[in-house]
């Protein structure tokens, strides 16, 4: 009965995070009547009248209580107009030893644009009809892709990523496109950045690993399971991750003039710079 009566209200969700034994997610209705927590010094669902842990707790299921993420759908990506539009990060990422750069791509129009772009002369870039519809990487390996790689007007999935070895890879749609040794780190801070000649295009889901992810590439590429994969359910979760509109929680949900960083690392916010617009338009 008191569990039941616990539940006669709707919950409000709070949560407390800290280090010590007694963290938990707290689900309260009225404090007088009893809170219910989840402890994670031994993953048990207590009911209580304070937080105060076990020494005040009602044990009152001796399961293990795991928690289940929301579905990561997708709905929004980014557009860039070809001129001068990018995503500036609020802060410059470092490559060192092993990464992984991935991201979905799809040119509208225009000759040449980087879809990211290092601090110096590094970058991955599309090279339009002008000059064959390639795909390059610029000081990070040197890799070309051979005439018509990437079509205006399509949706492709890009991943460059360097292993142990200091060999990198460069994938598109899921298969390797060329290799070559890179030693260098890597310092970027811009998503897209127009050359000239102009990229017109749009970009979403785009991540950053500190590790090499290529052997995860069909993973990170499938849509089965939403559009694209949903990253945060793999075993090693994105270190950056800038989902272009999309939110877990109440991030962007397509609006405003920044890009919140939803990776595991350090909140990175990419902001909008010069007038990008979000997009219905999505991989699939």
């Amino acid at each position: 009965m008191a569990y039941n009566k616990l539940h006669k209200k709707d919950f409000t969700i709070a949560v407390k995070t800290g280090g010590n034994a007694n963290d938990h997610l707290k689900f309260a209705r009225e404090a007088s009547k009893g809170e219910m927590f989840y402890n994670t010094f031994d993953d048990k669902l207590y009911i209580a009248t304070s937080d105060a842990g076990a020494a005040d707790a009602i044990l009152y299921n001796t399961d293990a209580f795991s928690l289940t993420p929301p579905p990561y759908g997708n709905t929004y990506s980014i557009t860039m107009d070809g001129a001068n539009d990018h995503l500036s990060l609020a802060n410059s990422v470092t490559t060192s030893g092993e990464f992984t750069i991935s991201m979905w791509v799809k040119p509208l129009s225009g000759n040449e644009g980087m879809m990211f772009k290092g601090t110096g002369t590094e970058y991955i870039t599309w090279y339009g009809p002008a000059f064959g519809n390639k795909l390059l990487v610029r000081n990070m390996g040197g890799i070309t892709t051979g005439t018509d790689t990437m079509l205006a007007n399509n949706w492709y999935h890009v991943l460059y990523s360097r292993n142990s070895s200091n060999l990198a890879t460069l994938y598109l749609n899921g298969s390797s496109v060329g290799s070559a040794t890179f030693t260098n780190n890597v310092t970027f801070n811009k998503i897209w950045e127009s050359n000239a000649n102009g990229l017109h295009g749009r970009v979403d889901e785009v991540a950053f690993w500190n590790d090499d992810q290529s052997a995860n590439i069909a993973d990170i590429r499938d849509t089965t399971l939403g559009t694209p994969k949903n990253l945060g359910d793999m075993t090693t979760q994105p270190t950056h991750w800038w989902r272009m509109g999309d939110y877990l929680g109440d991030y962007n949900g397509g609006s405003g003039t920044s890009i919140t960083d939803q990776g595991i690392g350090t909140s990175n916010t990419a902001s909008f710079q010069n007038g990008p617009n979000f997009s219905l338009d999505i991989p699939s």
